[in-house]
C-alpha cells in the first residue's frame, strides 16, 4: 500500500461532477477518483455501511493499531472494486477515521456501481 504524504492538487476537481450526480464522497480528477471513507475499526465484519455525510462509511474488522485498519481498507476497496492494491494510495488520514483513498484506472460511475451497488443515479443504500 502506498501512502503520501499531501494531496497533488486535487483540490476542487470534480466539482460539477459532483453537483450533477449529487455524490460528494467521490470525484473524479484526472484518471484518478478520490473517496472520501470515514472507516470504522474493530466492526464484526468488513462492509460498506453507506453515507455518513459526506463520505462513505465502511466498517473493518482490523484494530487501528500499526496501520493494520489503513492496510485492511485498501485491501477490502481492491477486493470491492477488483483492482490492484498498487492502484490505490490512501492521501490522508492515516491516523484518523476520514480517509482519503484515490484509485487509478477506474472511473467514478462504475466505482460507485461496485461499491453501493448502483449506476449513476442515486447515492443511497
Amino acid at each position: 500500500m502506498r501512502q503520501e504524504a499531501q494531496d497533488n492538487g486535487c483540490g476542487d476537481c470534480g466539482n460539477a461532477y459532483n453537483a450533477r450526480m449529487g455524490t460528494t464522497w467521490l470525484r473524479q480528477s484526472g484518471a484518478v477518483a478520490i473517496l472520501a471513507v470515514h472507516a470504522v475499526p474493530r466492526a464484526a465484519a468488513d462492509a460498506v455501511q453507506g453515507l455518513h455525510g459526506d463520505a462513505l462509511k465502511i466498517r473493518l474488522n482490523a484494530p487501528p493499531v500499526d496501520g493494520k485498519a489503513n492496510e485492511a481498507l485498501i485491501s477490502f476497496l481492491a477486493g470491492k472494486l477488483r483492482v490492484s492494491k498498487s492502484s490505490m494510495v490512501l492521501k490522508s488520514g492515516f491516523s484518523q477515521r476520514r480517509k482519503i483513498v484515490a484509485v487509478s484506472g477506474l472511473p467514478t460511475a462504475e466505482i460507485q456501481k461496485r461499491l453501493l451497488g448502483q449506476g449513476q443515479g442515486g447515492t443511497t443504500l
